[in-house]
């Protein structure tokens, strides 16, 4: 999953099973999500969004859960602006049995 943008590594997480863990929609102006590349990914509807930095790598992080309560947390690297053509890309991910 590393160097997959991040729409491709979502799409492979959902087809193997793993469910996004979703916001309330009043989180997508809270500033760990509005910064950086929050805003962009909250409008496509990614609300397991949990933190976006503005700065630096522009990392952002994503939560997913599955069937027997684990926990995935997908890490991207790099500006995501569709207009230019540049996608954020998994830079690392890590499992836990709690949140």
């Amino acid at each position: 999953m590393a160097g997959l943008i991040y729409d491709d590594a979502r799409a492979q997480l959902l087809e193997a099973g793993w469910q996004p863990r979703m916001r309330h929609w009043s989180h997508g102006s809270d500033p760990d999500i509005h910064g950086g590349n929050g805003s962009e990914f909250w409008k496509r509807g990614y609300w397991e969004i949990s933190n976006a930095w503005p700065t630096g790598l522009s990392q952002c992080t994503f939560a997913f859960h599955d069937v027997y309560d684990n926990f995935l947390t997908v890490l991207t690297e790099g500006e995501e602006d569709l207009t230019e053509g540049s996608h954020a890309r998994v830079s690392n991910w890590f499992f836990a049995k709690e949140e």
